[in-house]
């Protein structure tokens, strides 16, 4: 029996075009990528943006990344832009999810009952959504590897 679920696990790993333990590694990254949303709203906010999931932006656009030592004005809105380009990736149940927990700091619970969802669906695709969250950041050099 234990053997079938090894195989379940590599095979939907493998969907995903994803290793298991990649997907395993980028799990090691959810509190940091939760902190830099939380960064990224607050820093928003101080700049009279109002964040993504929340509405529409003021359409900024950048070419590249950076490194997000913030010491100006510029700095703040190269990060905030960069952090929505990459939010605006997740689809609009993802999006939703890390507007509630991370932004409003609503609780799982809480969630669950404003999306109409059970708690279960709530935990998956939130855990989901930050880990593409870590791998966009992780390629765009906006966190760093831990390997």
């Amino acid at each position: 029996m234990a053997t079938m679920r090894v195989v379940t696990i590599m095979a939907a790993a493998e969907d995903d075009d994803c290793t298991w333990d990649e997907a395993d590694e980028l799990s090691l990254y959810r509190k940091t990528t939760a902190n830099v949303v939380r960064r990224y709203f607050r820093i928003s906010v101080e700049l009279g943006r109002l964040p993504a999931p929340l509405g529409k932006g003021l359409g900024f656009l950048r070419a590249r990344s950076s490194d997000y030592k913030l010491s100006s004005f510029e700095d703040g809105m190269i990060f905030v832009c960069d952090v929505e380009r990459c939010i605006k990736r997740l689809d609009p149940f993802e999006q939703a999810l890390l507007q509630r927990i991370v932004m409003q700091n609503y609780t799982l619970e809480e969630t669950a009952k404003l999306m109409h969802c059970v708690m279960r669906t709530v935990v998956r695709r939130y855990d989901d959504g930050l880990d593409r969250l870590s791998a966009m950041f992780l390629g765009n050099g906006m966190l760093k590897s831990s390997c």
